[in-house]
């Protein structure tokens, strides 16, 4: 039989929940370019140059928008994240 782990931390939950719905709209605000050299690089962990390669784009087209969507979701999710990575 297996053991279900049960979530003891439910303000823990929360935060976890609430910082998925915040990513989600952020995402949902960024270009399709954006988002898929965000994507691409910060989740799939792809490089630049292949990502570049693989949307289509040029090294410094691809870099630009993976730059303005990292911007973007920095402001998007400022309350969200840890102290240290709230740049202004």
């Amino acid at each position: 039989a297996s053991m279900r782990v049960i979530d003891s931390n439910p303000a823990a939950r929360l935060e976890k929940q609430s910082m998925a719905n915040a990513m989600q709209i952020a995402l949902g605000n960024l270009t399709h370019e954006q988002r898929t050299a965000f994507l691409l690089t910060y989740i799939e962990g792809m490089n630049g140059l292949n990502a570049a390669k693989a949307m289509g784009l040029n090294k410094s087209t691809f870099y630009r928008r993976q730059a303005e969507a990292a911007e973007s979701m920095r402001k998007a999710l400022r309350g969200h994240l840890p102290r240290g990575d709230q740049h202004e």
